[in-house]
């Protein structure tokens, strides 16, 4: 709460369910004067001893006879039993004396400071030493009741605010009372905030909780409100901190978080980037800053240029762990910073993964109630050595402090498409809705789905669905999103662009996020560049190809074919049980047609000599009669690389069936190569025409020399 992290204690022998026990600031310090000790320190104690009932009650007394003048003010009945009292949270009541006394114990020295909010008095309460209770919290009652009817009408301004949300979005001008004229959010004034908000559906059914109010002063018309924020039933671990302020005639108004920056600060994440493979990528965390208005920053016109962000050990205040440096990169506009890493020599947007290099955070330095301090300046960060990135000459702007609530997770709980959202990914056209349908794993829920597409010329549009409730399953991307922006954009190439989907979700209990990647590319072929009869020219020295050719490549000679000549149909039947003889190898697949072995006759190109050698493979059958055939070197073991195979023509020679096959074979070990990634326009492959024959006394000498 305000950035500050509480642990409170209370105290029960035994009781019926149907009986309450509040756990407060005022239990945690009567259970600590009855323990005589700390709150905290009782209750770490493996084995605490029972606590006298008779000593708690009398610590109860005393507590309420030191607040007694505020208790009085408010109006509570005399019979109040702060441990067992049944009371709302809407700042009447118990919850008001709550909302103006203030209770802080020093562990070391465990004496209690009360503090009256209101005025700054206080009194101490030293919890080792039962009969320190001569001295009672001075009030004057005005001042008691002016603050809490204050208190309460800044609680029911989020009510309000929340209320004007519930079925719907509201016009500007029907919220616009409820914003002061020097309102200012995350760089945002008011009339940019207020057009933001009423146009943007996932704010619909917003909601306000732990709404606290503090450093208040009635006279002045200040104070400061700290809240969590739900958004489609999910409630967000991280509180928020606005100011408000007091206007003569319309009353308490908001002022925002009055940062002249917007600022995403820590949250830790996993993603994995390729949701089509079993590899995943890896957990990190992020963090980013933007400065949009150069006029509202006290800098005469300077954007923000650089920041850091510290790890600060929570238990000395003092200690840094570790810090994330900042910076503006050359691709970004004035006042956009993106996370250096020092060992990739880059910036990285707003991520830094775990690890234990240079530019990587190490996730084990991460302790609950560690400080994160945030600074921000004008000067640009200076890499120069970029192990050592600092801020050489610069003006600090601004910095602020959050206290650390959760460590991170690091694996990952990754989301899924289903299978007909990735056929649907891959059926995609720009002027067709898109619907994407999902599965979660245990302790997440749903929070957005981004949609990016890059084309080749360096265009970039996206688009994130926020509005998504904890409930759904699927979502529809409308493609009127796509269509107006990019099909009536003469810039944009629609023939070659890629498809980015990402699904996050999100532990609730946490903030940390995690998600999936899913790519498609869409790629125009030329039909000039590649025909039937294209082939890779070999280089032996290197001992690959010297033109490499991608899966797009390899679907283009087929239709070039296909153009000149019927096609034959492949099913799987056709394969069963069958052996393929090449002139220096020969492929037998088994009886049903799922697996092969391939034996290589080796340097002697003699079949059963000791140098023979044995692959094995798995088939799958691909759409419009392309196989693919997977190889490893052991049965079940790692894929070494993989043929496409598309028979194209069956015929005779010497009497014996052979049939010919374009062919596109992708060694992984090769540089060109991008391993098991399916990206089909990436070019790291052979291609050429492979003959098979199905005879093992089939002539490849009389073949090559005809």
């Amino acid at each position: 709460m305000g950035g500050k992290l509480y642990k409170l204690h209370s105290y029960v022998e035994e009781t019926p369910m149907d009986r309450d026990v509040n756990i407060t600031p005022f239990t945690d310090l009567i259970i600590s004067n009855a323990a005589q000790q700390v709150a905290k320190s009782y209750f770490d104690d493996n084995a605490p001893a029972a606590l006298d009932s008779a000593e708690v009650a009398a610590q109860e007394t005393a507590l309420q006879e030191k607040l007694q003048d505020v208790f009085d003010a408010l109006g509570l009945d005399a019979a109040i039993n702060l441990i067992n009292s049944s009371f709302s949270a809407d700042h009447s009541g118990l919850d008001a004396a709550l909302d103006i006394i203030d209770i802080e114990t020093d562990a070391v020295t465990n004496v209690a400071t009360i503090t009256n909010l209101i005025n700054g008095s206080s009194i101490e309460d030293n919890v080792t030493d039962t009969d320190d209770n001569d001295t009672a919290i001075i009030i004057v009652d005005a001042e008691v009741i002016a603050t809490v009817t204050d208190i309460q009408a800044i609680a029911s301004l989020f009510d309000v605010f929340a209320e004007k949300f519930a079925a719907g979005l509201p016009t500007a001008a029907s919220i616009d009372s409820l914003f002061a004229s020097e309102f200012l959010h995350d760089d945002q004034a008011k009339n940019q905030f207020l057009t933001d908000i009423t146009t943007d559906p996932s704010v619909i059914g917003i909601n306000f909780l732990s709404v606290s109010i503090r450093d208040i002063d009635s006279d002045l018309g200040t104070a400061i409100v700290d809240f969590n924020v739900e958004f489609n039933g999910v409630i967000e671990a991280e509180s928020e901190t606005w100011q408000v302020n007091k206007d003569s005639e319309l009353g308490w108004q908001l002022l925002g978080n009055q940062l002249f920056f917007e600022a995403d600060t820590l949250t830790f994440h996993c993603n994995d980037n390729d949701g089509t493979d079993e590899n995943t990528f890896g957990c990190g965390l992020n963090v980013s800053f933007y400065d949009n208005d150069f006029a509202n920053n006290g800098t005469n016109g300077a954007p923000i240029a650089s920041a850091t962000m510290s790890i600060i050990d929570g238990s000395d205040a003092v200690t840094v762990k570790d810090i994330v440096y900042l910076g503006n990169a050359e691709y970004n506009g004035p006042g956009e910073l993106s996370v250096y890493n020092q060992s990739e020599q880059n910036y990285q947007g707003d991520y830094a993964s775990f690890g234990n290099s240079e530019g990587e955070v190490d996730p084990s330095i991460f302790v609950v109630g560690d400080i994160i301090r945030y600074q921000l300046y004008t000067g640009q960060l200076d890499i120069s050595q970029p192990p050592q990135p600092m801020v050489r000459v610069a003006t600090e702007v601004a910095s602020f402090e959050k206290t650390l609530l959760f460590t991170p997770a690091t694996s990952g709980l990754y989301p899924a498409l289903t299978a007909e959202s990735i056929s649907a990914l891959a059926n995609f056209t720009l002027d067709q809705d898109l619907t994407v349908a999902w599965t979660l794993q245990p302790g997440t829920t749903i929070d957005t789905i981004l949609v990016i597409i890059d084309d080749n010329q360096g265009n970039h549009y996206d688009v994130e669905d926020e509005s998504i409730s904890a409930e759904q399953t699927s979502t529809v991307i409308n493609s009127s999103i796509f269509a107006e922006t990019l099909l009536n954009d003469p810039n944009f190439d629609q023939n070659n662009f890629t498809l980015l989907v990402r699904v996050y979700s999100i532990a609730p209990t946490t903030g940390q996020f995690h998600s999936t990647d899913y790519r498609q590319s869409f790629v125009e072929i030329p039909a000039s560049n590649v025909s039937c009869d294209t082939e890779s020219p070999w280089n032996d020295a290197t001992d690959k190809p010297t033109v490499f050719y991608s899966t797009n490549d390899f679907k283009a000679a087929i239709a070039d074919c296909a153009t000149q000549f019927t096609l034959p149909d492949v099913v799987k039947a056709d394969l069963a049980g069958i052996t393929y003889y090449l002139d220096d190898e020969h492929i037998t697949f088994d009886a049903s047609a799922d697996n092969f072995v391939l034996t290589s006759y080796g340097v002697d190109e003699i079949s059963g000599t000791v140098d023979d050698e044995t692959y094995y493979g798995v088939v799958s059958y691909l759409a419009d009669s392309i196989v693919e055939f997977a190889y490893s070197a052991t049965q079940g073991g790692p894929i070494l690389g993989r043929d496409l195979m598309r028979i194209k023509e069956q015929t005779t020679f010497n009497g014996k069936t052979i049939f010919k096959a374009t062919v596109l074979w992708e060694f992984y070990e090769w540089a060109e190569s991008d391993g098991d990634n399916q990206d089909e326009s990436h070019a790291g492959a052979e291609l050429y025409t492979q003959v098979y024959a199905v005879d093992a006394d089939f002539d490849w000498d009389a073949w090559y020399n005809q």
